[in-house]
């Protein structure tokens, strides 16, 4: 059985933090101030394939196969859903790059046991976990990462049979995104917990949402510190706890333990 060849990639490129949102968190709320983010160069990256164009995998093609299990227990999670994403590598003029994943190009659904299996064309892949809906765990990409920025990439050319994962316990944060221009919901807005105030790399995995018509969202988070971007072409936004949304931070933080709450109202007009 062969052993699947690893890339170790950078990871965390911050940018310029944003600004928090008025809300009520849970009795972990946590209102320390955010750490300098790292700011990226000015001049745009280049994003870079490192696979040529994605082909559509056949019964030939080789497969990516392993277990997803409970961290705690090891015992095997089933109906976890499985994608295979084209690794993308992200290059700064300064020098660091780091890998991002891309689009799907396979997915399955682990059985009873935890086991799953898909066939992908040869190519550099992030393997990504995602627990069925209303499941305790929350989602990582493979090497138990739990960010965007944090991705180890896998070079498949064969068979790869030891792609596993342990999941976490994950709690849900459950707010509204409202305004206070008209007082009422905010439909179709964008809200992501991060472990620091800034770009999409910091961004945690699975824990990107868009409201419903309410202006309510639900995401799961493994227990930690985060802080809750809201993002959209009428501006950014963070949570600031209590305090009314700002543009910069420091901003406030959440420890999430528990399930939890987090509410913003945003000066933008429905």
């Amino acid at each position: 059985m062969r052993r699947l060849t690893r890339s170790l990639v950078l990871t965390f490129v911050l940018g310029a933090c944003g600004a928090a949102g008025t809300a009520t968190g849970q009795a972990d709320t946590s209102s320390t101030a955010a750490p300098s983010a790292t700011v990226p160069p000015a001049s745009p990256t280049v994003t870079v394939a490192p696979t040529s164009a994605i082909a559509t995998a056949s019964p030939q093609s080789p497969s990516v196969s392993g277990r997803v299990t409970a961290a705690a227990s090891g015992a095997g999670l089933a109906g976890v859903r499985v994608q295979v994403l084209q690794a993308q590598v992200t290059v700064f003029p300064s020098g660091p790059s780091s890998t991002n994943c891309g689009v799907p190009v396979a997915s399955a659904t682990t059985d009873a046991s935890g086991a799953y299996a898909a066939r992908v064309p040869a190519g550099s892949y992030c393997v990504e976990f995602t627990p069925a809906p209303g499941s305790p765990y929350a989602a990582q990409r493979w090497k138990a990462a739990l960010t965007n920025g944090a991705v180890t990439a896998i070079r498949v050319d064969g068979p790869i049979t030891d792609v596993d994962a342990a999941l976490q316990p994950g709690y849900i944060v459950r707010g509204q995104i409202t305004s206070s221009v008209s007082g009422g919901p905010l439909m179709n807005w964008p809200i992501s917990a991060q472990t620091a105030p800034g770009s999409n790399f910091s961004a945690v995995v699975g824990a990107s949402v868009v409201t419903d018509a309410s202006g309510k969202y639900s995401l799961v988070v493994p227990a930690g510190v985060y802080y809750f971007r809201s993002a959209q072409v009428k501006g950014i936004y963070y949570w600031n706890g209590p305090a009314p949304v700002v543009s910069v931070c420091p901003c406030a933080s959440l420890r999430v333990l528990n399930n939890s709450a987090v509410d913003l109202v945003l000066p933008v007009a429905p």
